[in-house]
C-alpha cells in the first residue's frame, strides 16, 4: 500500500519503475473497491489530495516492483 484512501494528502510521487493500481473504496459491504486505473512509469500519483487540500480519495497498492 503507497497511499491509504482517507489519509491527509501532503506529498505527490512520481512512478519511476514498476505499476501500480488505483481503487476507491466504497461504502458497500458487498464490493471490494472501485478499480479506477492502473500508472506505470513516468506518471503521478497523489496531486489531487494537493490540489483539492483535502484527504486522499483513493488507495495506491504496488503490483510490480
Amino acid at each position: 500500500m503507497i497511499i491509504h484512501q482517507d489519509e491527509p494528502a501532503n506529498h505527490v510521487m512520481v512512478i519511476i519503475s514498476g505499476r501500480v493500481r488505483v481503487i476507491e473504496t466504497t461504502h458497500d459491504a458487498s464490493q471490494m473497491g472501485m478499480f479506477l486505473g492502473e500508472l506505470g512509469p513516468g506518471e503521478v500519483v497523489g496531486e489531487l489530495g494537493i490540489l483539492t487540500e483535502q484527504a486522499r480519495s483513493a488507495s495506491v497498492v504496488a503490483i510490480e516492483r
